[in-house]
């Protein structure tokens, strides 16, 4: 509490309790007047004004002190780390031009409140009484007033602008509009796809029938896998999930799906597992059996910090928000895992992110990915990217709803899950050479998508078919050929 304040904005204490102190202030004043306009009660009116000093002193002093003698500057209470700074220097910039503004106010109010009373001390009666000195005493103590409002004021903006509203505006405003990469689909991988036509079109337009697949040759749900028997983290009943043979010449050929274990705090049943092992298990068969990519059917869960990730060259992450964006709920990255995360994506790895939602949830996620790339913003991907291209034409970007939320806008037509994420996002981050090592999916549910496949028909031709498989196909595509 002592670092980070008690009013949930990640300030310290000392700045929590001056700005409390403000919020107090004005109706304080407000009393003290009353005492005097409506009570005529001087003595309690001096005494609550010597006490409002003196507390204020006592405050304001230990504040100083915290501020510039504990932290360094207010920039460091912002900024506590500095490898994964909250603000970059223009909006520090922003924040210390509202803070000019307090100061103005801040400044003169302790000379001008320290003259009113001294005054008062010096020139009315024993108890207090109006006088001679009333007449200036009245225009001092409405400068006074004044002033301390201005300076509650401007010091309540500046706590919010810097603390409360700056990283969600800062958010908005760091998404620049990437260029299209261009870059067309490796000719090999082309070639087989275009021989493999029983399988799959590789220019099908996702919403058309089946992915491209004529009516002679639907495409089935998948029955549900629900394991609620199984061992966390290990598959042994793909119920009605369709298995294949890998080419025993060549095991290690295949295109192995891997989710992310993240968040210790979470546990076996944390936010990592959200749709497991379903939407892994209908994605994998999906790809082997709509595409020639050969696939292994059995996806495969990895720490961050496990050696083996560098032997796969793709990795889903879902969920990276929390519990609503609240702090540590989220991926919550270990020193180690930072470290691994970064050096697996310097390497060559991709990531995908996926199924977060609305601005908080964003704001959690970017707080734990800058702390593998504190110099590289998420960039928004145009909708003529070659991602939503490769190998299914997507003529918008797509927004998956989770099936219940699917089912209940299904007569208005919301997709979205709150208020603030009616906008889908499809952001990545690039490294020195323009490739993509991220891709996050926000706003949208694509592992939804592949999982519930099996439940609801509707669902499955409406989002699964026209939306979530073509996105994750793509996806898959673009980062195993680029």
């Amino acid at each position: 509490m002592w670092q980070h304040g008690f009013l949930g904005y990640d300030a310290s204490f000392m700045l929590d309790f001056v700005v409390t102190s403000l919020i107090a202030l004005v109706p304080v004043q407000l009393f003290s007047l009353w005492l005097i306009k409506g009570r005529q009660n001087y003595v309690w009116h001096r005494n609550l004004q010597l006490a409002l000093g003196l507390i204020l002193l006592v405050a304001v002093t230990a504040f100083e002190v915290d501020v510039q003698l504990v932290h360094g500057g207010w920039e460091n209470i912002v900024n506590k780390d500095a490898d994964v700074p909250r603000l970059n220097s223009q909006q520090l910039e922003s924040a210390r031009q509202v803070l000019y503004v307090h100061l103005i106010f801040a400044v003169t109010t302790p000379f001008v409140w320290a003259a009113t009373i001294f005054l008062a001390l010096k020139k009315f009666p024993r108890p207090p009484q109006p006088g001679p000195h009333s007449v200036l005493h009245k225009k001092l103590g409405w400068l006074a007033v004044i002033d301390l409002v201005m300076t509650s004021v401007t010091g309540i903006w500046f706590y919010v602008h810097t603390f409360v509203m700056l990283p969600p505006a800062a958010i908005a405003e760091s998404v620049p509009t990437a260029q299209p990469m261009g870059i067309a689909i490796d000719e090999a991988v082309a070639t087989a796809l275009s021989d493999d036509t029983d399988r799959f079109h590789p220019i099908a337009r996702a919403g058309d029938s089946l992915f491209g697949l004529t009516s002679s040759q639907p495409l089935t749900p998948l029955l549900s896998s629900t394991l609620s028997q199984s061992r966390p983290f290990e598959i042994y009943d793909r119920r009605g999930i369709p298995d294949w043979e890998v080419d025993p010449d060549f095991p290690d050929d295949v295109f192995t799906f891997v989710r992310i274990q993240y968040n210790a705090w979470g546990g076996g049943r944390g936010k990592w597992r959200t749709d497991y092992p379903d939407s892994d298990l209908n994605f994998s068969f999906r790809l082997q059996q709509l595409t020639s990519l050969r696939v292994n059917p059995d996806p495969i869960i990895l720490e961050l910090t496990d050696p083996r990730l560098f032997d796969y060259p793709f990795i889903y992450l879902i969920e990276p928000g929390g519990d609503w964006g609240y702090p540590g709920t989220g991926m919550n990255l270990m020193p180690a895992e930072v470290a691994a995360l970064r050096r697996y994506l310097d390497q060559g790895g991709f990531l995908m992110v996926d199924d977060f939602w609305g601005n908080d949830e964003y704001i959690e996620f970017l707080r734990e990915i800058r702390k593998v790339f504190p110099d590289r913003d998420p960039i928004e991907l145009p909708l003529d990217h070659a991602i939503f291209h490769c190998v299914y034409e997507l003529t918008e970007k797509p927004q998956v709803p989770s099936i219940n939320q699917a089912l209940q806008g299904r007569s208005s037509g919301i997709t979205w899950e709150r208020p603030d994420a009616r906008e889908v996002h499809y952001r990545g981050i690039f490294d020195d050479n323009g490739r993509m090592m991220v891709i996050i999916c926000h706003n949208t549910d694509l592992g939804d998508g592949w999982e519930r496949e099996g439940e609801n028909e509707w669902y499955f031709h409406e989002f699964s078919e026209k939306s979530a498989y073509p996105m994750g196909i793509n996806i898959v595509f673009y980062a195993m050929t680029h």
